[in-house]
């Protein structure tokens, strides 16, 4: 089955409403249509994402939160479902050997520390594509990920 990572810019376009939200509606219907494809994320999105919304579009702190544990009850956003990948599945890496493979991620590309936490969590997880607006500075630089902008997903 084929994972593909959603990032966070993924989930604030569609919760804000965002101009992009077409674009991105559209390509997560493409891959909707796909019977080998899973959405994923991880629960730390949804700390950046929170970030994201309170204190770059200003919204409300409580309405963010009611938003966000809706979308973490019913794993659905703007009807496309997803799953929520944990940190490792491996029982025995620890919240140190995390941060080891941050550190390290930061050491090689760079990418910005949640960017790198986002690598990490697929690397764990044998996640290789990303559905992102990122440019190619954060994702593309890093070995064994491939980007995917939504708007180059065609229906």
């Amino acid at each position: 089955m084929r994972k593909i990572y959603l990032d966070a810019n993924i989930i604030v376009t569609l919760i804000a409403g965002e101009s992009k939200s077409k674009v991105v509606k559209d390509a997560l219907e493409v891959f909707g249509d796909l019977e080998d494809v899973i959405l994923v994320t991880s629960s730390f999105t949804f700390t950046e994402v929170a970030k994201v919304l309170i204190h770059g579009k200003k919204e409300n702190p409580k309405a963010v939160a009611k938003k966000l544990n809706k979308i973490n009850r019913e794993n659905c956003i703007s009807g496309f479902n997803f799953e929520i990948v944990p940190t490792s599945p491996d029982s025995a890496y620890t919240f140190e050997d995390f941060w080891v493979s941050v550190s390290e991620n930061m050491n090689l590309y760079n990418p910005g520390w949640a960017d790198a936490v986002h690598c990490v969590i697929m690397k764990n997880n044998s996640i290789k594509e990303i559905l992102s607006m990122d440019g190619k500075d954060d994702f593309e630089i890093v070995s064994g990920i491939t980007l995917i902008h939504p708007k180059d997903v065609k229906l």
